[in-house]
């Protein structure tokens, strides 16, 4: 028996009918359709429950704090390298979500690189993320009680869309996966000028203690290498799609499920 609310099921009986909300005898179908139906909602409030402790994590200030890897500060640390673009820009998720009533990681990190570049959609926080939500061919996955939709979207898609967008903004634009790069190789992207974004996924304890798979997409505006004990440690400045200030990601001292990194060349 699969529970729809308080007062709705979809059953099988002993005698193999089925049986939708209010006891209304339906088709095998439309049994099986609803059932789908309940068990994806209850996905979708689980994907939800991934997010807001996800978002709730990447506000911590400190790199130890639930092993975040990014953090505002470096206290202590000894600055060896350092550089930033030029020009870079962050949107915070309640500042697009306000605007837009969606959120999508990816999206609002092609967002800032569209700003960084100075090509938004008639000069639009909210017309840039709308046309790059549908050019990524970004799916809704849960809209919660707020009315919230967040959205969920595919590498490719984050590539085949962004180039899309610059193209009907009068753009040329080029991008380079690298798979698990390296911090020189993000350190050399940025002394270039080129935008970029960062994809990764890893495992995070929710409230049960279990562990469950994840992902997050942040734009990278800069590096630095800094040295604290004795030890070095390597560093990219992003915007986490969380908050509007830029923090440091920690290249040093985490591993990831998956790991990717897209540069663009926008001209």
């Amino acid at each position: 028996m699969y529970s729809a609310s308080p007062f709705e099921y979809f059953v099988k009986d002993q005698n193999g009918d089925y049986y939708g909300p209010e006891q209304i005898k339906v088709t095998e179908e439309d049994w099986k359709d609803g059932a789908k139906s309940y068990q994806d909602s209850i996905k979708a409030r689980q994907a939800e429950n991934r997010f807001l402790a996800t978002e709730n994590i990447a506000k911590a200030s400190s790199i130890t704090d639930a092993g975040e890897p990014m953090t505002n500060l470096l206290s202590g640390y000894s600055i060896s390298e350092d550089g930033i673009l030029s020009r870079h820009v962050g949107y915070s998720s309640s500042y697009i979500k306000g605007l837009t009533g969606k959120y999508s990681c990816g999206v609002v990190a092609l967002t800032e690189i569209a700003a960084q570049k100075s090509i938004l959609l008639n000069n639009s926080v909210a017309d840039t993320f709308n046309s790059l939500w549908d050019l990524t061919s970004t799916t809704a996955s849960i809209v919660n009680k707020e009315g919230i939709v967040y959205g969920g979207t595919k590498l490719y898609g984050l590539r085949e869309g962004m180039i899309l967008f610059c193209n009907r903004q009068g753009k040329e634009c080029f991008d380079y996966l690298k798979i698990s790069p390296s911090y020189t190789y993000i350190r050399d992207a940025v002394k270039n000028g080129m935008s970029g974004m960062l994809n990764y996924v890893y495992d995070q304890t929710n409230e049960n203690g279990e562990k469950e798979e994840t992902g997050h997409a942040v734009s990278v505006i800069g590096y630095c290498s800094a040295k604290k004990n004795n030890v070095t440690k390597n560093f990219v400045k992003v915007y986490d799609g969380w908050n509007n200030n830029w923090r440091y990601f920690n290249l040093s001292d985490y591993t990831f499920k998956a790991y990717n990194y897209i540069q663009f060349s926008i001209y």
